[in-house]
């Protein structure tokens, strides 16, 4: 199957990345889903991580996931308190 998208489309995609442009907001801002975008991001990657990077990456991610929902229970906590502080 030939590719889509020219090498110079996706050397864009992946240079505008590296500016500091989410996967996310690229995938919402043009055609390419957010798969294919990372796909081109890392075959164009000059690094690989190692096994011990790899294991912290996947801490930070959980550990990032954790913190986002404890926030999350956090803001529904105090709107509850809010609202209740208001008819006593």
């Amino acid at each position: 199957m030939p590719n889509q998208y020219p090498s110079v489309l996706r050397e864009q995609f992946v240079l505008e990345y590296r500016q500091g442009r989410s996967i996310r907001a690229l995938a919402n801002d043009y055609e390419p889903c957010e798969a294919t975008i990372r796909h081109w991001v890392e075959a164009e990657s000059d690094t690989r991580l190692d096994e011990s990077e790899s294991d912290e990456l996947k801490r930070l991610r959980k550990e990032n996931k954790q913190l986002r929902e404890d926030k999350l229970i956090l803001e529904k906590a105090a709107a509850w308190f809010a609202t209740n502080r208001n008819e006593r």
